[in-house]
């Protein structure tokens, strides 16, 4: 897992920065050459991205660095509790 810039600061956004904001500051940022247009194209996919933008709101709060999420499949009701067990307290069954 690679570490990665603040998605914020790569932009020079605040924290809760509209899709518009976000894409006017991609724009911004590519004609400044701030940053490489790779390290731009990964900050506006993860502001951009519901929990990825949560993610690095949080770790801007605390001055973290950020991190990348892994891969997990979105759950789909037939899947999403596949392979949980119950405790017997719970199960009806029981």
């Amino acid at each position: 897992m690679s570490e990665m810039v603040n998605p914020f600061e790569i932009l020079g956004l605040p924290v809760g920065a509209t899709k518009k904001e976000i894409l006017e500051a991609t724009a911004r940022a590519l004609r400044e050459r701030r940053h490489g247009g790779l390290e731009i194209a990964q900050a506006q996919r993860s502001l951009l991205d519901p929990r990825r933008a949560a993610l690095a709101e949080l770790l801007h709060c605390f001055s973290l660095p950020a991190v990348e999420l892994p891969h997990h499949p979105d759950p789909s009701p037939t899947t999403a509790g596949a392979g949980l067990a119950y405790l017997s307290r719970f199960r009806s069954d029981a």
